[in-house]
């Protein structure tokens, strides 16, 4: 087994508890739900626990999420087609720090209130950790299986939290900062997502929700940030949710790529201005070749 498998085997045994262990520190949310099951990707300081079929359940009691240095940043990430969860087929996470997941559409209503049946949409989310950006990078393509047009809603969903992992397992609560509510920023184009959402017919304007920031002043006197950055920018938002409106042609494919960096300083300006990288989904594909 290499150091890198041993190391990530090991993270996720430390979120693995017994039945005698789930109630340690009254008061204290911890662990009720096995995740012997969870996909496990792993690059450095960072790691991502999520189920088979992509998500990171936005209801307390589990261990999934991403992950650096003991804190656990994301706590919560769901994807849905039509409000719907999606029906897991296969994945693969063999390369440790990359997974792909391939999945399908439940039966859903499309936009004009007709029915969509199960499995008339194809969905490949390919998800990166890099340690060297302190970043999980996510590139979901959906294609048609139809042989007519279809339009279909689909949601992301998003929780932060920043708990520290042993709170998580209910052995310590510890002293807790200030968690600020979620907040959602303007754009700021970069000529890539400027072409990816004229490539993909989505309106492009300046002024148009760009990120989703979670922030968090540690009582370790640490800011912690999370900023979730989208291509194309969602239609539409409500507090900590994107709303994406996504039209097929009979075949055609469409993507939406989503970067979720984190950040940790004891200075909160450093923290707050943290840039996210670029938006490309070629980083996956050129990340796997320098990786292999």
């Amino acid at each position: 087994m290499s150091d890198q498998n041993q190391i990530t085997s090991a993270s996720v045994n430390d979120l693995s508890l017994g039945p005698a262990e789930q109630e340690l520190v009254p008061g204290v949310t911890s662990i009720t739900r096995s995740i012997a099951h969870a996909v496990v990707i792993k690059d450095g300081a960072i790691f991502f626990l999520c189920e088979p079929d992509g998500a990171v359940p936005l209801e307390a009691g589990h261990g999934f999420g991403l992950y650096y240095n003991d804190c656990r940043f994301l706590s919560g990430y769901e994807l849905r087609l039509g409000g719907r969860k999606l029906d897991r087929l296969v994945w693969n996470a063999d390369p440790g720090f990359l997974a792909v997941l391939g999945l399908s559409n439940a039966e859903i209503r499309t936009t004009d209130g007709r029915t969509l049946p199960r499995h008339s949409l194809e969905i490949k989310w390919s998800r990166l950790v890099s340690g060297e950006h302190l970043t999980l990078f996510d590139e979901i393509e959906l294609r048609s299986l139809t042989f007519y047009p279809v339009e279909f809603h689909v949601s992301l969903t998003f929780q932060a939290g920043f708990e520290d992992m042993f709170a998580i397992r209910g052995l310590f609560q510890g002293k807790r900062g200030k968690l600020h509510p979620p907040e959602w920023t303007e754009a700021e184009w970069t000529e890539t997502e400027r072409t990816e959402t004229e490539r993909t017919g989505t309106e492009y304007a300046e002024g148009a929700v760009g990120a989703l920031r979670f922030a968090y002043d540690g009582a370790d006197r640490l800011y912690r940030r999370l900023t979730a950055r989208f291509s194309p920018a969602p239609g539409g938002t409500n507090q900590n949710t994107a709303h994406f409106k996504i039209a097929l042609e009979p075949k055609e494919r469409r993507r939406i790529l989503v970067c979720l960096q984190l950040s940790e300083s004891s200075d909160a300006e450093a923290a707050r201005l943290q840039a996210c990288p670029q938006i490309d989904g070629a980083l996956l594909a050129r990340a796997q070749w320098n990786r292999s």
